[in-house]
C-alpha cells in the first residue's frame, strides 16, 4: 500500500491532523503575540509584533481554506502532494 492510499483511505483523520495543526498554531501563536505585544508597549520594538502574529494569519487562512475546501479535496491534495516523486 503506498502513501496515497493510505492517506485516502484515512480521509477523515488527516482532515482532522491538519485542523488540528492549525488551531494549535493559531492559539500558540497568539498567546505569544499578546505576551509580546504587553512587554514591548512604548518601546521601539512595538512594530515587530507583526512579524510575530504573522503565522497566526497564515494559520487561520489555512483553517479557512480547509473548511471551504472540504475533507475529500483536502486528503486529495495532501496525497497527491506526498506520492510525487
Amino acid at each position: 500500500m503506498n502513501i496515497k492510499e493510505t492517506v485516502l483511505k484515512n480521509t477523515k483523520i488527516v482532515y482532522l491532523i491538519i485542523l488540528l495543526l492549525g488551531v494549535s498554531v493559531l492559539s500558540a501563536f497568539s498567546y505569544m503575540t499578546y505576551i509580546f505585544y504587553q512587554s514591548v508597549q512604548g518601546t521601539a520594538y512595538l512594530s515587530w509584533t507583526y512579524l510575530i502574529a504573522s503565522p497566526t494569519l497564515f494559520s487561520l487562512i489555512l483553517i479557512l481554506t480547509l473548511l471551504f475546501v472540504g475533507e475529500e479535496q483536502t486528503a486529495n491534495e495532501i496525497a497527491d502532494f506526498l506520492s510525487r516523486n
